[in-house]
C-alpha cells in the first residue's frame, strides 16, 4: 500500500522531488563530503542517495577517430575527469584481454 501511495504522489510531479533533491553544490568533486557535513544528513543511508553515474564510462578514447569513434564513444571525459565532475558510479565493460568495449563483452 505504501508503494502505491508513493507512486501516486510522484506521478503528478516532474520526478525531481526525491530524498536529497534539495541538496545543491558548486563543488562537484567534493559533493559527498558536503552532503554528509550538512546538519541532519548524517543519518543518510546509501539507498537514500541518488548516485550520479555514466553509461559506457571508459569509452572516451574507444574506436578509430573519424570512423567508428563517433558511434562507439559515449563519454568525452576520462574516468578521472568524470570523478572530478562528481560521478561515483561507472559502467565499464572489459573484454577478456582487458580491452574496454562498448557492447556486451565477448570472450575471444
Amino acid at each position: 500500500m505504501a508503494r502505491k501511495e508513493a507512486t501516486r504522489r510522484v506521478a503528478g510531479t516532474d520526478g525531481a522531488d526525491f530524498g536529497g533533491s534539495d541538496f545543491h553544490t558548486t563543488d562537484h568533486k567534493e559533493w559527498m563530503s558536503q552532503l554528509l557535513a550538512e546538519k541532519g544528513r548524517r543519518d543518510l543511508k546509501m539507498e537514500d542517495i541518488v548516485w550520479p553515474g555514466t553509461h559506457d564510462s571508459a569509452t572516451n578514447k574507444i574506436g578509430i577517430p573519424l570512423l567508428s569513434r563517433t558511434f562507439a564513444r559515449c563519454q568525452s571525459c576520462s574516468i578521472y575527469g568524470q570523478l572530478l565532475n562528481g560521478c561515483r558510479v561507472f559502467d565499464i565493460r572489459v573484454e577478456k584481454k582487458w580491452h574496454v568495449c562498448h557492447a556486451i563483452p565477448l570472450e575471444r
